[in-house]
């Protein structure tokens, strides 16, 4: 199945489902992970960061994609902030561009931030970058790592520093199904107090 397939499917279903005002379409690139010697390797094609922008900013207007995380190597700050420049109506979201640390946070380089506290180490670190990205005007993503367990704190963080976006991934292990169930029952507990 090609990129393009697997995009007009996601489309299609929102469509059926009728999700079109309410759902968009968000991705994570992970370019650092296809990046390699200045060039990114990329559907097997080997491309500079001027192709991939371009075929990025095709999926963009073509697909309506409203966020988009670590479009390029973290390295590569050049195309970063043009891309930021060119999108100011997207959220460019960096990951390891920042790793949750406010010292690397710019907001030239994208508009948004994955904050993962186990990346910076400490609760702390962690809200000192949240309030850094918040004060650059920034879009905010609580995010939980690859390897996970049923912990819930993530979901409380999120809800208490009131971040744009939490990212758990789809509902098919426990660990993730533990964290819907957490924001559940943080929507409950606000709708009592309200």
């Amino acid at each position: 199945m090609t990129i393009d397939e697997k995009f007009k499917m996601v489309l299609d279903a929102i469509k059926i489902l009728n999700y079109e005002k309410e759902v968009t379409i968000a991705i994570d690139v992970a370019a650092e992970h296809f990046f390699k010697d200045k060039t990114y390797t990329y559907q097997g094609k080997k491309m500079k960061a001027k192709e991939l922008k371009d075929t990025l900013n095709q999926y963009i207007e073509k697909y309506n994609i409203t966020y988009m995380e670590d479009p390029f190597d973290s390295n590569d700050e050049e195309y970063w902030k043009k891309m930021q420049a060119e999108h100011k109506n997207i959220s460019i979201v960096g990951d390891d561009l920042f790793a949750t640390q406010d010292k690397y946070i710019n907001h030239e380089l994208a508009n948004g931030i994955i904050i993962k506290m186990n990346q910076v180490g400490t609760l702390t670190g962690t809200i000192k970058a949240f309030c850094k990205a918040k004060e650059e005007n920034m879009t905010t993503c609580v995010s939980q790592r690859s390897i996970e367990t049923e912990d819930t704190f993530m979901c409380d963080l999120a809800v208490a520093l009131n971040a744009n976006y939490i990212k758990i991934g789809g509902p098919r292990r426990g660990d993730r199904i533990a964290k819907y169930n957490r924001l559940l029952r943080l929507e409950e507990q606000e709708k009592e107090v309200i």
